[in-house]
């Protein structure tokens, strides 16, 4: 006697950055995610500067899950702000001993593309907060950070509060070097002369190979056949490359 066994599908994970680039475009959002769950949107009100979070749908999620642990995930426009956490973003995240990670996404304002990531995390030696910090308190580490000594305020409140954190471009873009003394942001990372550079060379390569003439006593020494298989293929793989930097421009 056979028995039919039907297995439980498991639920597809959906990626955080998809959920992120389909909520509203232009606008702040909050999510909060669990172990093993997707991103959650606890977002009640938000424009384009500020957000509300539903406490109410935050108590039934704590309910349902009864983690200890859970990540804070924060988004800002571009436009209007950095890839890093505003004061109540840091009052939250230190506060809430659940909260271990945090996240602050940096948004396309027209297309909604997530350009990259702050992520602030926590370690065994985190003390958790008692008070509030202050906005003088906060103005202080962002003034530090933001201003004219740009690392230092960040390196101060994680050392502070034995804190990990790191930017985390998304694939095409990196942190301008330049905005690092007003703020952070991510930038489409064109990376023009690396490119070019890499085309030519391979160019120069394909043209020495291909062309016996133009070759030094080395390549001399290798057969014109084997020199012919060499260029087309460095001929290829230059055309591949023109090919994909066209296509991403």
């Amino acid at each position: 006697m056979k028995f039919n066994v039907f297995k439980r599908k498991t639920p597809e994970r959906k990626i955080p950055k998809k959920i992120i680039e389909g909520a509203e475009k232009g606008q702040e959002s909050v999510y909060l995610k669990f172990p093993g769950e997707d991103i959650i949107d606890v977002s009640a009100k938000a424009d384009s500067r500020n957000v509300v979070m539903d406490g109410e749908k935050i108590k039934r999620l704590l309910k349902k899950y009864k983690s200890d642990s859970f990540s804070y995930l924060h988004t800002h426009p571009s436009k209007n702000y950095a890839a890093f956490p505003g004061t109540n973003d840091l009052n939250s995240f230190l506060k809430t001993k659940q909260i271990k990670t945090m996240f602050i996404a940096q948004r396309d304002d027209e297309s909604g593309e997530v350009q990259g990531y702050f992520v602030l995390k926590k370690t065994k030696e985190t003390p958790v907060e008692t008070i509030f910090l202050t906005e003088l308190a906060i103005d202080h580490y962002k003034n530090r950070t933001i201003g004219r000594i740009p690392l230092e305020g960040l390196k101060e409140l994680s050392e502070e509060y034995k804190l990990l954190y790191r930017h985390v471009p998304s694939r095409g873009y990196k942190l301008d070097a330049k905005s690092r003394n007003s703020s952070f942001k991510f930038i489409e990372n064109t990376n023009l002369e690396t490119k070019v550079t890499s085309i030519i060379v391979v160019s120069a390569l394909t043209l020495i190979f291909l062309s016996p003439h133009l070759t030094g006593n080395a390549i001399t020494n290798l057969t014109a056949k084997i020199s012919s298989i060499i260029g087309a293929i460095l001929f290829f793989i230059g055309i591949v490359g023109l090919y994909f930097w066209f296509k991403k421009r």
